[in-house]
């Protein structure tokens, strides 16, 4: 008989733990459930459905009906849809274009995947300008727009504006395929690109990048690298190479704009006077595809087309 009051003092303590454990589980959902009210959240809902209404096609909706549209989507973070209309709104009425509803074919992944950046992110100000311009000027390619940006980062992004900058005179330009960089480089160019290439190079200045640009056409938009070669017996030899510190800092961010199609490397060899040197001059330029993308995602470039 002895035997058995250890047993009973096992099932004891194991009842007392399983309570502990319940109610400590119990405290810790009713903490999560009461930390953003319902009302606060309601409220975010119904902010940025009213920034994007007068864009789609949905405007004859009122009430459930809007927020049952709402609930279609498949929304992460609302905080970002909400900056993301601000902005929106904000261009439109900077312009002053009264905007034209988005077919939903295209409102929808536009807005799912817009909610997927960070509230902070950089690239709220892409989709904004993206959205903005797809209720000015709606075309199909939007829909492989918010796919290329959707899968693009904030240093893509940084990459882009660099390579557009402020150069507005990209927006009346007429780009064909056989408007390449290095077959519309005069050889008058060539010869002129020379001494700087030389001097760049001994020099170890690295303006001349910026420099090389003056004398490509529009499309070229980012010198990379430039090397001072050998020729022997007809073959090209680098012997020093100079890079550009940004695309080597960069240079994975490039290879994914290469990949998305917006961008392309470009390449001429430059033989000097006595035919015994050559150099080599690398850059990226944006591809057709690049240049529209351009226009509808990037700040300056949109404000221009519409002023």
């Amino acid at each position: 008989m002895t035997r058995k009051k250890p047993k009973i003092k096992i099932v004891a303590t194991g009842s007392a733990k399983a309570e502990l454990v319940a109610k400590a589980s119990y405290q810790h959902k009713k903490t999560v459930t009461e930390v953003i009210p319902p009302d606060v959240s309601r409220a975010k809902a119904e902010r940025w459905l009213d920034l994007i209404s007068p864009l789609t096609e949905w405007a004859g909706l009122r009430g459930d009906q809007l927020r049952g549209k709402r609930e279609l989507l498949r929304l992460q973070q609302e905080d970002s849809l909400l900056r993301v209309g601000e902005q929106v709104r904000e261009r439109l009425k900077k312009i002053g274009v009264l905007p034209r509803p988005i077919p939903t074919k295209a409102l929808v992944p536009l807005l799912e995947k817009a909610s997927l950046e960070s509230p902070d992110s950089k690239l709220i100000e892409a989709w904004a300008n993206l959205i903005a311009s797809a209720s000015v000027n709606y075309d199909s390619e939007v829909i492989t727009f918010s796919s290329i940006l959707s899968e693009i980062g904030p240093r893509e992004g940084s990459i882009i504006e660099r390579m557009f900058g402020s150069r507005k005179d990209l927006l009346d330009l007429e780009i064909t395929r056989t408007n390449s960089s290095a077959g519309a480089l005069a050889i008058a160019q060539r010869v002129a690109i020379v001494p700087l290439i030389r001097e760049g190079i001994e020099h170890s200045d690295l303006s001349m990048f910026s420099r090389l640009t003056e004398f490509f056409p529009y499309r070229c938009c980012l010198m990379t690298q430039v090397a001072r070669c050998k020729v022997l017996d007809g073959i090209i030899i680098p012997e020093l190479i100079v890079f550009d510190h940004f695309h080597r800092s960069n240079a994975s961010g490039f290879e994914i704009l290469v990949r998305q199609g917006l961008i392309k490397r470009g390449e001429v060899g430059i033989l000097s006077d006595h035919k015994a040197e050559a150099f080599q001059v690398i850059w990226f330029e944006f591809t057709e595809l690049g240049y529209a993308f351009v226009k509808r995602v990037v700040s300056s470039a949109f404000n221009s087309q519409q002023t």
